[in-house]
C-alpha cells in the first residue's frame, strides 16, 4: 500500500481489507488534476499539475513508493518541477475486515512551487476498515527545520453503484514546536468531499474541499482555501 489521495487512498484501504493474498507486484501510475493540494494547501499555487507514480507491493506487507510532479506555473514560467515524495511502511490485514499500515516518508517540494526549497518527513500509522480510516502522522520538520507537527485524519468511501464512489476526509494540522516560515494558528484544520467513478483504465474524481482557520499563502499573495479540484489517473 502506497500514500494515496482521499478517495483513491480510502479505496486502497479496503482492497487491502478485503483481498486475498497476493504476490510481490510492481506499479506504475500517472495522473493529471487542475490543482494539487495538500492538507488544505495548494502545492501548485492554484495551478494544475501532472504527476507520476511508481509502487512495490510485496507480499510480507512491505511496500515502497516514489512521484514526481511538474506543474504549469503563473505568467509565462511554463511546466516547472514541484517536488517528489518517497515512500516506505509495512501493511498487514487483522481481524473483522481491518488492516493496519505504519511507515515513513520523505516530501521535498522546490521554489517554484513554495517560494522557497522546502521538504519534510514524517512517520505515520494508519486503521481501516471497509468504510472508515483514520491516520495520524508526525513530523519534526514539517516544511522548515525544527518546526514539529502532528496531522490527523478521518476518510470515509461508500460505493452506491459499480465503478462510483464518494469520499471524504476531515483533517486537523498541530504544531508542536517551532516557529513556521510565516505566521499561522497553532492548529489548522481541513476537508475534502468528492465523487469517483472508473471508466475503463481511468479513474475520475471531482472534489470540493476547504480549510482554516487561515487562508492560504503562495504567489505572495493570501487565498481562499476553498477549491473545486478534478483529477484524472491511470494505472499500469
Amino acid at each position: 500500500m502506497r500514500p494515496a489521495s482521499a478517495g483513491r487512498r480510502a479505496g486502497l484501504f479496503v482492497a487491502l481489507a478485503l483481498a486475498a493474498p497476493a504476490p510481490a507486484q510492481l506499479s506504475f501510475g500517472a495522473s493529471v488534476a487542475s490543482d494539487s493540494r495538500l492538507r488544505g494547501h495548494s502545492r501548485s499555487q492554484g495551478r494544475p499539475a501532472a504527476s507520476a507514480s511508481i509502487g512495490y507491493d510485496d507480499a510480507s506487507g512491505l511496500f515502497a513508493s516514489g512521484s514526481g510532479t511538474v506543474f504549469l506555473a503563473p505568467g509565462n514560467e511554463g511546466v516547472r518541477w514541484m517536488g517528489g515524495v518517497v515512500a516506505l511502511g509495512y501493511a498487514q490485514r487483522l481481524r473483522d475486515g481491518l488492516s493496519v499500515e505504519l511507515g515513513a516518508l520523505r516530501a521535498q517540494y522546490s521554489r517554484a512551487s513554495y517560494g522557497r526549497p522546502a521538504g519534510y518527513s514524517e512517520l505515520f500509522a494508519g486503521l481501516s476498515g471497509r468504510v472508515l480510516s483514520a491516520r495520524i502522522a508526525f513530523s519534526p520538520d514539517y516544511l522548515r527545520p525544527g518546526v514539529a507537527m502532528l496531522y490527523g485524519q478521518v476518510e470515509a468511501v461508500t460505493r452506491p453503484a459499480t465503478d462510483w464512489r464518494l469520499f471524504g476526509h476531515v483533517g486537523a494540522l498541530t504544531r508542536l514546536g517551532g516557529m513556521p516560515a510565516f505566521p499561522i494558528s497553532a492548529t489548522q484544520y481541513d476537508w475534502r468531499a468528492g465523487i469517483g467513478r472508473v471508466a475503463g483504465k481511468f479513474d475520475l474524481e471531482l472534489s470540493l474541499s476547504s480549510g482554516g482557520p487561515d487562508r492560504d499563502y503562495y504567489g505572495q499573495q493570501m487565498h481562499t482555501k476553498t477549491a473545486l479540484v478534478g483529477a484524472v489517473s491511470v494505472a499500469f
